[in-house]
């Protein structure tokens, strides 16, 4: 399984994420905001991407908040 996260403000973010899914066989697309009041993220996947804006040549602080959460199993 791969996996798409993404942050989007005004939707360009979400169109980009779907339109990378789309392209990768058995890939799902999920929202960064939903997880907010999760202490870890733990994620197992062959491909795993982030999608997101930048905001004055940084990340958002909800991506990388996120991005402290988010644990890898192989």
């Amino acid at each position: 399984m791969n996996y798409i996260f993404y942050f989007s403000g005004t939707g360009n973010s979400y169109y980009i994420a779907k339109r990378v899914a789309s392209s990768l066989k058995n890939t799902e697309i999920r929202a960064i905001n939903c997880y907010n009041d999760k202490e870890e993220v733990k994620v197992n996947g062959d491909t795993i991407g982030i999608v997101f804006p930048v905001y004055y040549g940084d990340a958002p602080n909800v991506v990388n908040e996120f991005y402290k959460k988010l644990k890898i199993d192989n």
